[in-house]
C-alpha cells in the first residue's frame, strides 16, 4: 500500500505541489516467504502559465523504492534470495503551446537514475532519458490527430548503452 500527503499552492498563473510518499514493498523469492521492505520519498512539480497559450511544467522525484513512479525499478535482486530497495532521482520538464483553437504542442524532456547495487544484474537500469515533441490538431471538441517524435536513451548499470527513435501518428475520438 501506499501513502500519499501533499501541499499544494495554486495561484493565478501557476501552481507549486509538494508530495510525500511511504510505501511497503514486498518481493517472493523461489520457494520462500514474503519478504517486506519500506519505500518511500517526496515528489515536487510545478506549472507556470508563461503567455496566454504557454504553460512550463516539470517535476522532481527522489526517494528510495519509488522509482517506478517515474518508469524507474523500485527494488532489485542482489542475490539468489536476497533484494534490496533502490534510490532513485528523476525530472522532467516541458512547454505546451497553443497555436490557435485547433492546433497545439508539447516538448518534454525526462531523466531518470537509479542507485545500482552490488550484485545487482550488469543489465539493469541505471540511468534512463527521452525528449519528445508533438504537433496535435483537434478539429472539433470530439476528434484529434497528432504526430509525435520521441528520443530515448538507456544505460545500463555495466555501462552498456542504447538509443531509440520514434515517429508516431496517432487519432482519436472522445465521448462527449
Amino acid at each position: 500500500p501506499d501513502l500519499v500527503t501533499r501541499l499544494r499552492y495554486t495561484a493565478d498563473r501557476g501552481q507549486i505541489q509538494l508530495a510525500g510518499l511511504a510505501r511497503q514493498l514486498a518481493y517472493e523469492p523461489n520457494l520462500e516467504p514474503v519478504r517486506t521492505g519500506p519505500g518511500g520519498g517526496l515528489n515536487g512539480t510545478f506549472f507556470l502559465d508563461i503567455a496566454k497559450r504557454c504553460r512550463t511544467y516539470g517535476g522532481v522525484l527522489w526517494g528510495r523504492g519509488i522509482g517506478s513512479y517515474r518508469d524507474l525499478p523500485d527494488y532489485a535482486l542482489v542475490s539468489d534470495n536476497q533484494g534490496q530497495t533502490l534510490d532513485s532521482l528523476a525530472w522532467y520538464s516541458g512547454l505546451t503551446h497553443q497555436w490557435n483553437t485547433k492546433w497545439s504542442t508539447n516538448l518534454t524532456v525526462s531523466e531518470g537514475t537509479v542507485s545500482n547495487l552490488p550484485g545487482q544484474s550488469l543489465d539493469s537500469i541505471h540511468r534512463l532519458r527521452y525528449l519528445a515533441v508533438n504537433l496535435i490538431w483537434q478539429p472539433n471538441p470530439y476528434a484529434f490527430a497528432g504526430a509525435e517524435y520521441l528520443w530515448g536513451s538507456r544505460e545500463n548499470f555495466g555501462l552498456d548503452q542504447s538509443e531509440a527513435n520514434r515517429f508516431m501518428v496517432s487519432f482519436g475520438f472522445l465521448l462527449p
